[in-house]
């Protein structure tokens, strides 16, 4: 297990933005997410090699290549799937609060186009080495970047409140050119 520094300062920029009843709810919902993965990933007979927290997000390694790209998107996606059902569950057991919606926010974050995240990843566990490779590349750098001008409009309309949303779009936009 890795911890790097930038993990520690987005958690810094997280603590000062949030009270710590919701911060203990996000770190839940964070959780329950990457249990999902732990879990499908021990269902399809594999285990987590190393796990590394930076600010970009979790990345876990597995001890082997997945064999096909069916049982890695079934890993890549089990952790936004654990989010969105207990959101939907909390809703129609009418659990309203602040929990159920950071679960939701949790799912659909992760499913972005950034190679940190679960989007990014189930994006490149299809196009890595096929000939489309650079195109949907080139394509998501536009896409990264509009996602980061919205957040930037949003922040400056919203406040505060959208800020940690917009560093982190940030913080994934240039390390993800950086990985490349």
């Amino acid at each position: 297990m890795r911890i790097y520094f930038s993990f520690l300062l987005f958690n810094a920029v997280v603590f000062t933005f949030s009270s710590q009843e919701l911060l203990f709810q996000f770190y839940t919902a964070c959780v329950l997410h990457e249990a999902g993965h732990i879990l499908s990933a021990a269902v399809i007979g594999t285990h987590i090699k190393s796990i590394s927290f930076s600010g970009s997000g979790i990345r876990m390694l597995t001890d082997k290549r997945l064999c096909s790209a069916g049982k890695s998107a079934f890993v890549i996606l089990s952790g936004p799937a654990v989010n969105i059902i207990l959101f939907a569950a909390l809703r129609e057991l009418g659990c309203g609060g602040s929990f159920p919606m950071l679960n939701l926010a949790a799912g659909l974050y992760n499913l972005l186009p950034y190679r940190q995240l679960d989007g990014g990843a189930l994006i490149d566990n299809y196009i890595m080495g096929s000939v489309h490779e650079r195109i949907v590349r080139a394509v998501l750098v536009f896409v990264k970047a509009a996602i980061s001008v919205v957040l930037a409009y949003l922040t400056f309309i919203k406040g505060t409140e959208i800020l940690p949303l917009f560093g982190a779009s940030l913080l994934l936009f240039i390390s993800d050119i950086l990985m490349y």
